[in-house]
């Protein structure tokens, strides 16, 4: 892939990120479901091309560094890892507005439970790290 063309699917995807986004909190503010429910079919869309892109593009750097194959396997284990002791540590309680989103049963509330656990815990790691990064480069320049 091209850099132009690389640039033109970033830019549209970052773009369709941000629409469908600000299209979730304009229906949200005016309480209608149905824009609601089209926005986030629309992100699971957008997240499904960008797993299948991550996918593709690690099988790709594979071939030309195989060893590169260790640490894949150990960053997907680790998510892995995150989202079932997620859904370990969730409680599987199903409020009434849980039913109208079709969360009904307890596996489906702990799986939904567990990955949001598992995503803030990667989101509190990660700005520790970029934080914990900054410190350090701060000082090796001194």
């Amino acid at each position: 892939m091209g850099s132009s063309l690389k640039s033109v699917f970033y830019v549209g995807s970052f773009g369709l990120s941000t629409l469908t986004v600000l299209w979730i909190i304009t229906a949200g503010r005016s309480r209608v479901l149905i824009p609601i429910n089209i926005g986030l079919i629309l992100m699971y869309i957008l997240l499904v091309c960008a797993c299948i892109a991550v996918v593709f593009m690690g099988i790709r750097e594979l071939k030309h560094k195989p060893k590169m194959a260790k640490l894949l396997g150990f960053g997907f284990l680790t998510l892995l890892f995150l989202v079932l002791i997620g859904y370990a540590i969730d409680d599987a309680e199903i409020f009434d507005s849980y039913t109208k989103y079709g969360v009904s049963t307890p596996f489906k509330s702990k799986i939904i439970g567990g990955s949001l656990i598992a995503t803030w815990v990667i989101l509190i790691g990660t700005v520790i790290l970029a934080v914990a990064v900054s410190i350090l480069d701060f000082f090796k320049r001194q």
